[in-house]
């Protein structure tokens, strides 16, 4: 794919309508969250700001921040009221302890390695305060193969669920379908980072829409 084509339709995917099945999940990510009015949170991977404004609305004081600057450009463009910061190697620009809580949503599923999650994990560990939480949105691995209202996935010829492997994924939107690839994980490979961070793992919700299997996963981690 041509890679100035292959930006525009990443960045439209992370604007796409909380809607349809996505919906679901965003719900039950502000039910785990419950009263988050004057806590300062941070939007880990915030692409062009949907799941910030998200936050905002809710109450917090938001701040998002993500690896690529076309996308970060996008967010201030859209809602100059939210703060959004670049990450650079690995690191966001803020002290250590700041935030009371972090978020993530459909932020792991892109990363390639183990390794890339457990940088990222690190430095979220960093910018949390002690009794901070860290709440992670993504997709149950279970539900890959099936299609959903707001999406579909197709497994490769040979499937062996082996983690890392890359799964076509079709997203239908205000803008038309949108195309793209995702890492498949298994849920002990979105845990093992957070503890080798230091996280405690809180919960684990696995998170129902209009079909079964549900397609997300809510995980909650703590630091102490």
């Amino acid at each position: 794919m041509d890679q100035d084509l292959k930006s525009k339709k990443l960045v439209h995917y992370t604007n796409a309508a909380i809607k349809g099945t996505i919906k679901y999940g965003f719900a039950a990510l502000a039910e785990t969250l419950g009263t988050i009015q004057a806590k300062k949170v941070m939007d880990y991977g915030c692409g062009t700001g949907r799941s910030t404004k998200f936050i905002k609305e809710l109450g917090a004081e938001v701040i998002g921040v993500d690896i690529r600057s076309d996308m970060i450009a996008a967010a201030k463009k859209q809602y100059p009221d939210i703060a959004f910061r670049l990450i650079e190697n690995a690191r966001t620009p803020f002290p250590s302890a700041t935030f009371d809580l972090a978020i993530s949503t459909f932020v792991q599923l892109e990363m390639a390695s183990i390794n890339e999650m457990e940088l990222a994990a690190k430095e979220i560990f960093r910018i949390l305060k002690i009794g901070g939480e860290f709440l992670i949105l993504t997709v149950n691995p279970e539900s890959w193969g099936n299609t959903y209202q707001s999406f579909s996935s197709d497994l490769p010829k040979v499937f062996t669920r082996q983690s890392g492997q890359k799964i076509n994924v079709n997203m239908i939107t205000e803008m038309g379908e949108i195309k793209f690839q995702d890492y498949y994980w298994e849920i002990e490979n979105y845990l093992k980072p957070l503890k080798n961070a230091g996280f405690q793992i809180e919960e684990i919700q696995k998170i129902t829409a209009e079909k079964d299997p549900p397609p997300f996963l809510i995980i909650k981690a703590l630091k102490y």
